[in-house]
């Protein structure tokens, strides 16, 4: 079994080296698709230096780059990792693991998040909602890296190309065709939009997911967001 991991990216050079030596340590990677959203930080420039990548370019929309991504994937099993969100070690041996269950399409972990040092907020203390979250949810969102069988994902046409909660509706689809697991091991993920803006981000995690669950569509609710 070899794993695509599909990177979308956006002004990530603190990150972005990181990640490609991460990825690429493990002998079940495929492709590692680095999908860019027009960074004019060094981003590109960093992920040049390393031999094997696919990098491509589109507008900055994540559903969109995703897709774009998932287009170019080749191998059984496709992974998309957020370029804040670091895996643990043994993540392509959970993901096999996962898979040896044939009723399973696809996967997630739960989360660490973790505060940035450098940045003093009230904030902080509040970082453990968004890990409570990823435990109890039915749904994993894309901060959880989902990873689904090749098979699945073209069955549903590919990543959703919405401004908003494309992963929501991404697990959605998955989850009607076959079981979704969410690993005990977790990912850590940064916090610092959290710690930056604690309220616009408390906003983000609690009222725009209800409403969207309740209908309004994502195109309005990037409007709000914006």
């Amino acid at each position: 079994m070899y794993i695509d991991v599909i990177v979308p990216v956006l002004n990530e050079e603190e990150n972005i080296a990181r990640q490609i030596e991460c990825v690429c340590k493990s002998p079940l990677l495929g492709r590692l698709i680095i999908v860019d959203g027009g960074s004019f930080d060094q981003t590109k420039n960093i992920a040049y230096k390393y031999k094997n990548i696919i990098w491509l370019e589109t507008k900055s929309s994540r559903g969109f780059q995703q897709y774009l991504g998932g287009q170019h994937a080749q191998s059984e099993v496709l992974l998309f990792l957020h370029a804040d969100v670091f895996l643990p070690e043994s993540w392509d041996q959970c993901i096999v693991e996962t898979f040896a269950d044939d009723a399973v399409v696809g996967g997630a972990f739960q989360i660490q998040t973790f505060a940035d040092p450098a940045m003093k907020s009230w904030a902080n203390r509040l970082l453990f909602f968004a890990d409570w979250r990823s435990r109890y949810t039915k749904r994993p969102y894309g901060d959880q890296c989902i990873f689904v069988r090749k098979t699945a994902y073209d069955k549903i046409g590919g990543y959703p190309q919405q401004p908003l909660f494309e992963d929501y509706a991404f697990t959605k689809k998955i989850s009607k065709i076959g079981n979704l697991v969410t690993r005990k091991e977790k990912v850590l993920v940064s916090g610092r939009r959290m710690q930056q803006r604690p309220l616009r981000s408390f906003f983000w995690m609690n009222v725009l997911p209800f409403l969207y669950k309740l209908g309004v569509s994502p195109d309005t609710l990037k409007k709000i967001y914006k």
